[in-house]
């Protein structure tokens, strides 16, 4: 916001752990649209803002069912309103379904997906099951040395009833104590896990009411599966059999252990292969060839001082960091692949406006991007201050065909969503992966931008990665000294965005709870 100064009306506590709106300071939309060019809010294709809506219960119908005659309204210059009431443009979303459900773009995180909670609550049923199985055999092997006491116990008058609650509540509370246990060994490791997983688990988060009953639950039901056979099994015996340690009739035993055995073996074995499977999966992500080299490359996030510094002059940043020779190549960009790109209007120069052609994805960069990121230049050049370079576009292959562009270099484009920017096509690269694995190669225009990008790119070659971060973080500090030091390392956060899938929508998060129907904008600033 250009160095603005801004007063502090409120502090509120730290947002917990387990949210997917994540901010460090927020400010009001008033004072956003003060610092904002007024055609980004009369723009009804801006889609910056994430939009809340507050519906009474009961009513999420009705609203969905007027989604049609809104969107007819709200873009009436854009189609036909039959078109506009027939598309899905805006999609309603419960707020507790975003992080599991929401595979969307530009999401104000990182979501997860449900199905990884069904894979892993499934392997915690196997092995709970694997456990209970070696239980139940064990439970055999040693009722056949307490079949003497059972019967004596019957001699001195118990029932059925008597010794199959006995078995059942010995089995009860060896699982109890089990559970204890095992939540000990857990708060335990809880420390290590949260500096290993990156995570900020409370034995708070555990102990909710609701995994206490899931936990009761499972110790009721696996002391019934562990215990019912033996004690089923030792209490049919009769007296003189049991006293004579002599199995009685049926001889069942035998052949429920066995099959017990098998059925362990076959679990592990499916879990070995899925294992395997579940390895070469990330072992394919990590090595296929997306079109750039992702590797050894760090990105820095650039905001306040640090990002005005490099706006006014870049070549000066890019020289003191240049002075650590493990530093090669440095690149500033909008959007990183892997992220959330925008979606915008970009034809020829000279396009009939009445021309349905789509829209493209437009990532904004300077000349050390391309580099940086070894991104292959099949035809042209990459950008170059060389050339003066001051409005100048690169595309992909996908481009080209969508924008019915058959000589590419020299052609002229228009960027109707960046205020009728024109400028020639100087090249032309791969297809390359700018989104996730699960998505087709979507067309790309990379839009030749010096200024107001919001990450750097280093390619470095160095054994001591942890003395180029420092000199890195001096460096930027000496410029910026009022920045803190915000980086990743690239290649984790390209296997963490291309392993979920992402679509292209605009979307409403409802929450739906009791109250009035209110609609409510938020923006976040997170640094």
């Amino acid at each position: 916001m250009n160095n603005a100064e801004f007063v502090i009306t409120g502090v509120i506590k730290n947002i917990p752990e387990n949210t997917h709106i994540r901010f460090e300071m927020l400010v009001s939309f008033s004072t956003f649209y003060k610092r904002i060019p007024e055609n980004w809010t009369s723009n009804r294709g801006w889609m910056a803002p994430f939009t809340y809506v507050y519906v009474q219960p009961g009513q999420l119908n009705s609203v969905v069912s007027k989604m049609g005659d809104f969107q007819a309204k709200f873009y009436e210059t854009w189609d036909t309103p039959e078109n506009l009431r027939s598309k899905v443009m805006l999609e309603l979303q419960p707020l507790k379904d975003i992080h599991l459900k929401s595979h969307m773009e530009q999401e104000m995180g990182e979501n997860s997906n449900e199905s990884y909670l069904y894979i892993f609550a499934a392997v915690a049923l196997f092995i709970i099951f694997i456990a209970s199985v070696n239980f139940i055999n064990l439970n055999i092997s040693l009722a056949f040395r307490r079949m003497k006491e059972t019967g004596l116990r019957k001699v001195m008058g118990a029932v059925r009833g008597q010794l199959i609650k006995q078995y059942l509540a010995e089995t009860l509370v060896i699982s109890t104590v089990a559970l204890l246990l095992a939540l000990c060994l857990f708060f335990a490791v809880i420390p290590n896990y949260n500096s290993l997983a990156g995570r900020d688990v409370q034995m708070s988060d555990i102990l909710t009411l609701g995994n206490m009953t899931i936990m009761i639950g499972l110790v009721v039901g696996v002391a019934l599966l562990s215990g019912a056979y033996p004690a089923f099994f030792m209490s049919k015996y009769k007296p003189t059999d049991a006293l004579k340690s002599q199995k009685g009739p049926g001889g069942s035993a035998p052949l429920i252990r066995k099959s017990l055995v098998v059925f362990q073996f076959a679990v592990s074995a499916f879990m070995i292969a899925s294992t395997i499977i579940i390895i070469r999966q990330m072992n394919y992500f990590q090595n296929q060839d997306l079109g750039f080299n992702k590797d050894h490359v760090i990105s820095v996030s650039l905001y306040g001082e640090l990002s005005r510094k490099i706006d006014q002059s870049p070549d000066a940043v890019k020289s003191e960091l240049r002075k650590d020779p493990s530093i090669l190549n440095i690149g500033l960009t909008s959007n990183l692949p892997g992220e959330g790109i925008s979606v915008e209007g970009v034809v020829p120069e000279g396009t009939d406006p009445n021309a349905q052609l789509p829209t493209v994805r437009v990532i904004r960069a300077d000349e050390g991007m391309i580099e940086t990121l070894q991104i292959p230049i099949v035809e042209g050049r990459g950008f170059s201050s060389a050339y003066n370079d001051s409005a100048s576009f690169i595309v992909n292959k996908a481009a080209l065909k969508a924008l019915n562009i058959t000589d590419a270099i020299g052609t002229r484009l228009v960027n109707q969503s960046n205020g009728n920017l024109t400028g020639p096509i100087v090249g032309v690269v791969d297809d390359y992966h700018f989104s996730s694995l699960h998505n087709s190669v979507d067309p790309l225009v990379l839009e030749y931008r010096r200024g107001s990008n919001n990450n750097m790119l280093l390619k470095v070659n160095t054994s001591n990665m942890s003395a180029t971060l420092k000199n890195i973080e001096n460096t930027l500090r000496s410029i910026a000294p009022s920045n803190m030091f915000l980086y990743n390392f690239y290649e984790d956060k390209v296997l963490a965005a291309f392993s979920t899938s992402a679509l292209a929508k605009e979307r409403l998060h409802v929450l739906v709870e009791e109250g009035s129907v209110v609609e409510c904008q938020l923006f976040a600033l997170s640094y």
